[in-house]
C-alpha cells in the first residue's frame, strides 16, 4: 500500500497530513476522487494532462464520463488511475527483481 501511496503523491502532490490517514485502498479512491472531481470542475485540461502524464488513454477517460454517471465520474476516474499505477508497480517490481541476471554484463 506504501508503495501505491507513494506512485500517487509523485504525481498529485497530495499534502501529506491526508496521506497518513489512509490504511485502504479505498480509502485511497476517496482521497483520489475528491482530487479528481475538484479538477473536473475546475481545471479538466490540468486533469487530462496528468492523466497523459501517469499514461491513463484520454479516450478511456472521455469514455467513462460518458458511460458514468456525473455523480461517479471521479470514482471511476480515480479507479483508472490507481489501477493504473499498480500495473507501474508491478512492472518495475518484475524488472528490478532481475538485477541478479548477469546476461548483459560485457
Amino acid at each position: 500500500m506504501t508503495d501505491l501511496i507513494n506512485q500517487i503523491n509523485n504525481t498529485f502532490e497530495i499534502r501529506e497530513d491526508l496521506l497518513v490517514k489512509i490504511n485502504t485502498e479505498n480509502e485511497l479512491i476517496n482521497l483520489l476522487s475528491l482530487y479528481v472531481q475538484e479538477l473536473i470542475n475546475k481545471d479538466f485540461e490540468h486533469l487530462l494532462w496528468l492523466l497523459y502524464k501517469i499514461d491513463v488513454g484520454e479516450k478511456k477517460v472521455k469514455q467513462a464520463i460518458l458511460d458514468s454517471d456525473p455523480e461517479t465520474a471521479h470514482i471511476t476516474i480515480a479507479k483508472m488511475i490507481i489501477e493504473r499505477e499498480k500495473q507501474k508497480i508491478e512492472t518495475r517490481k518484475k524488472y528490478s527483481a532481475n538485477k541478479d541476471n548477469t546476461d548483459w554484463i560485457f
